[in-house]
C-alpha cells in the first residue's frame, strides 16, 4: 500500500475553487452589509443624544452652537436614510445570502460526488452540470449583478 494520494480530478478542483470564491465573496459582502447597518445605528444614537443635549442644555450653549447641533441633528437621520436606501436599492443583504447559498450548495454537491456518486461513471459530468446550475442560481438570486472576487489562499 502506498501513502501517496491520488491527484484531485479537475472537476473536483474546479468545484472547490467555486466554493472558495463564493465563500470569501459572501463573507466580504456580509461584513460590508453589517458595517453599513452599524453606521445607521450609530447615526440614530448620535441624533438621539444630540436631541437630548439641545433640549436640556440649550441655555448653556451659545446660539451658534445650538444652531450647529440642530443642523447635525437634521443631517444624521438623512445620512442614515441614504445608507438604508443604498442597502435597499442594491440589495446588499440578498447578495451576500445568494453567495452564501451558492457556496453551501457547491459544498453539498462535492460531498455527494465524493460519497453517494462514487459508483456512477458519469459523476464528473454530473458535478460539472450541478456547478453550472448553481452559478445560474447565484446569478439570478443576486439580480444579475455578480462580482465574485477570486479566493486567494490554499
Amino acid at each position: 500500500m502506498s501513502n501517496q494520494t491520488s491527484p484531485i480530478p479537475p472537476v473536483l478542483e474546479t468545484a472547490w475553487k467555486h466554493f472558495a470564491d463564493y465563500d470569501s465573496t459572501a463573507e466580504q459582502q456580509q461584513d460590508q452589509y453589517y458595517s453599513l447597518r452599524r453606521w445607521v445605528l450609530y447615526f440614530s444614537i448620535a441624533a438621539t443624544f444630540i436631541a437630548i443635549v439641545i433640549e436640556n442644555f440649550r441655555a448653556i450653549f451659545p446660539s451658534i452652537m445650538v444652531t450647529l447641533l440642530q443642523v447635525i441633528l437634521i443631517a444624521l437621520p438623512i445620512a442614515g436614510s441614504v445608507i438604508i436606501a443604498y442597502l435597499s436599492e442594491f440589495r446588499q443583504g440578498q447578495k451576500y445570502l445568494a453567495m452564501r447559498t451558492g457556496a453551501e450548495e457547491v459544498k453539498k454537491e462535492i460531498y455527494l460526488y465524493r460519497t453517494v456518486m462514487q459508483a456512477f461513471p458519469e459523476r464528473r459530468k454530473w458535478l460539472n452540470n450541478r456547478i453550472i446550475e448553481i452559478q445560474r442560481q447565484v446569478h439570478r438570486s443576486s439580480g444579475g449583478e455578480v462580482v465574485i472576487k477570486p479566493y486567494k489562499g490554499e
